[in-house]
């Protein structure tokens, strides 16, 4: 009976170092990323933000062929250049959306055909 009590006794304090061990190091991970994941998106943010301040600019000074070639510039340039994932699933159905708007807007077709890789 003793010996088996030691060794629940060393099985409870061996996981409960492990556990802590283990806490120790994803919580070190944890801070790392999250700062690092909250930094891309506020950049991502901003940049949208720029754009879309640019398109409003030059829709309000009566720019409106140069609003729609900014906008068809970015979207040409999501369609032929993939950073993370090109396969994923995510992107496929971007990629859906763009080609189906692509026979209605002119300007968007003229920017995917002028660029072509």
């Amino acid at each position: 009976m003793k010996t088996w009590l030691v060794a629940l006794t060393g099985s409870i304090i061996g996981a409960a170092i492990a556990l802590y061990a283990a806490q120790l190091f994803w919580m070190r991970a944890f801070r790392t990323a999250i700062p690092a994941t909250l930094q891309s998106l506020e950049e991502k943010q901003q940049y949208s933000s720029m754009v879309s301040l640019t398109v409003l600019n030059r829709l309000e000074a009566g720019d409106e062929p140069g609003a729609k070639h900014l906008l068809a510039r970015e979207v040409a340039r999501y369609h032929r250049y993939p950073f993370d994932q090109p396969e994923s699933p995510q992107r496929k159905q971007v990629l859906s959306l763009i080609e189906a708007a692509r026979p209605k807007s002119a300007t968007l077709d003229a920017e995917l055909r002028d660029r072509a890789p």
